[in-house]
Formats: C-alpha cells, structure tokens, sequence
C-alpha cells in the first residue's frame, strides 16, 4: 500500500484490535507501558519494509534500463559484423566472447563452422527443462519434471486478485509472443518478461512467492494471477488452445472446456 495516509489508517485498525486483545492489554500493564510503544514499532516497521521495497524495485529498473541500453549497442555491432560478413545474422553476436567480439572488427574471428556448432549447443539447451528446486547431488533434468496434473481446477497462490477468462498462451521464453488478452502461463518468470505481462490478461506461474517477479508485476499492472501450480504447463501443452478462468483472488485456476465435468472427480489441491 504506497498510499501513506491510507496506509496509517489501516495500520490504526489493526492497532486497535490488538489493544483490544486481553492478552495486549496484560503484556502492557505488566511492563508499565504509559504509551503503547508497540503500535510506534508497527508502523516504523511497516515504513521501512514499503520504503525498502521501494528501493529494491528503483534499483532492478536502473539495471534494467542499463542493460537495454546494453543490449542495443550489443545488436549494433552485431549489424556491422553481419555487414562484414562475419556473422551469418546479426543476432549470432551472442555467440562470440567478449575478447572475440573486439578480435572480430580486428580481423580475426571464429570460422562459420565454429559458431554453427555453438548455435547448435544453445538450441539444445534451450529445449531442456529446468532444474529442479531440490536435489541432492549431481542434479537430473529429470528430477525436475512433474507430471501433468488431472482434472479441471487447480488451486495455487493467490498473487494478484481478480477474475479473468480467456485463452491460456504456453511461454517458454521472454522472446515468444503473446496476442493481447491471452493469458500468460509459464514455470517461472524475470524481469526479461515484463513486455509480456504489458499484453496478457492474467498470469499463472508454476512457480514463485509473494515477492517473485511475476506477484510483484502482476499486482502493479492489476491483473489476476495464481502461483504455484506445478505441472499445469505440461498439462496445458498436451491440451492446445485452452480457455482458462483465472481467480487471483481465491488462487484457483479452472479449464473452462472441462466445467461439465463431475466437480469431485475434477478438483485437485496443490500445496503450497
């Protein structure tokens, strides 16, 4: 709540209902408190956490306004090396280190069939699942995948209030597009998919908490989003075109193609 004058006056019911509570009360009079200091401590605390915040989300903007800035010199000289045939197309830059990138425009670069191989390498990794939370040892991919959930209606976190319905979009990366209203469904999100968030119409994320990037974008733009839902990415890939109801309000998601179901037999509970 960044409003401070709203923000105090929530604080004040809350602080009344404590001084209310008995047990309050007796902590008080039991260390001879002539003024209840533990409301002051409350709103200095939340003070500081909403200022803190602040702070954080000023910072990951800075480095992200930075980092674009980066990235278009980046893609220039990747344009001037494609001009040069160097480069097959400009977007091959990301394949040459840094000392190759200044040994490029000096003559002397890596040969086509080098970065050939080193496309080929990103291209499979990017097709892997990602690791797995918790591992012991020398980590699977494997241990990472959860099967698809059954049924129709999922229950995660509820990150963002609102109800909305439309077509559920599958986003593996920040760079694949989302039409405007569709709902943006993913395993994990960072600030690389804010764009997207611009254009979806509610978010749900396998994963996350309450200050992960997607609660956190979702709650400043105001669309409904449900966290925590594991394997629904999976599930939602095996199905096609998916018309979901998002409740961030509640934390439930629901196929609404399957609503004719029987709501026993299709009501599963994740926890979270």
């Amino acid at each position: 709540m960044t409003d401070p004058a709203a923000r105090y006056e929530l604080l004040e019911e809350i602080g009344s209902r404590f001084a209310t509570s008995w047990k309050w009360r007796m902590q008080r009079i039991m260390t001879a408190q002539i003024v209840d200091v533990r409301r002051r401590m409350l709103r200095r605390l939340v003070d500081d956490a909403v200022e803190f915040l602040h702070l954080r989300e000023r910072t990951k903007s800075a480095v992200l306004a930075l980092g674009g800035e980066v990235r278009r010199i980046h893609l220039a000289l990747g344009q001037r090396l494609y001009t040069l045939d160097v480069l097959e197309t400009p977007l091959d830059i990301d394949l040459l280190a840094a000392q190759e990138l200044e040994a490029a425009f000096q003559g002397t670069f890596p040969s086509r069939w080098e970065l050939v191989r080193r496309r080929a390498v990103l291209d499979r990794l990017a097709k892997d699942d990602s690791l797995p939370q918790i591992f012991v040892g020398d980590p699977s991919r494997s241990l990472g995948d959860v099967a698809a959930p059954l049924g129709s209606t999922f229950t995660g976190w509820g990150a963002s209030a609102g109800v909305y319905e439309g077509t559920a979009r599958v986003i593996t990366k920040a760079t694949e597009p989302i039409a405007p209203g569709e709902i943006l469904v993913a395993r994990t999100t960072d600030p690389a998919w804010t764009p997207l968030f611009l254009t979806a119409g509610a978010i749900v994320v396998e994963e996350g908490g309450p200050l992960s990037h997607a609660a956190i974008i979702a709650r400043e733009l105001g669309l409904p989003a449900v966290l925590n839902v594991p394997g629904l990415v999976r599930r939602l890939s095996e199905e096609g075109s998916v018309q979901l109801r998002v409740d961030g309000t509640q934390g439930i998601v629901v196929i609404i193609d399957d609503e004719g179901d029987n709501a026993e037999d299709r009501a599963l509970e994740i926890s979270v």
